[in-house]
C-alpha cells in the first residue's frame, strides 16, 4: 500500500490536483525529511509540521505502509 501526501497553505502547488493526494509507492522505510527534500528543494525556507494521521510526527519519522501524511507549513507573522 503506497503512502499518501497532501500538503496545505503554501505548499498547496506540489498536490497533483484540488483534494488530491500525492501517492509515493516506494516512501516506505524512508524518512519523511529525505523524501520531501526533493520535493522542496526550492522552499528551503519553509518550516513545516508533519501530521502522520492525526499525530503530529517528526521529520525523522520513518514512513510506513498506508501512511496517510498532511504536510502544514510554519506561518509567522509580526
Amino acid at each position: 500500500m503506497p503512502v499518501k501526501i497532501r500538503f496545505l497553505g503554501v505548499l498547496k502547488k506540489y498536490q497533483p490536483g484540488e483534494g488530491e493526494y500525492w501517492v509515493v509507492s516506494d516512501a516506505v522505510g524512508t524518512k519523511v525529511s529525505d523524501l520531501l527534500n526533493k520535493v522542496l528543494a526550492e522552499e528551503k525556507m519553509v518550516g513545516y509540521i508533519v501530521i502522520v494521521g492525526s499525530v503530529r510526527k517528526e521529520k525523522d519519522y520513518v514512513l510506513q505502509e498506508g501512511d496517510v501524511v498532511t504536510l502544514m507549513p510554519l506561518i509567522t507573522g509580526g
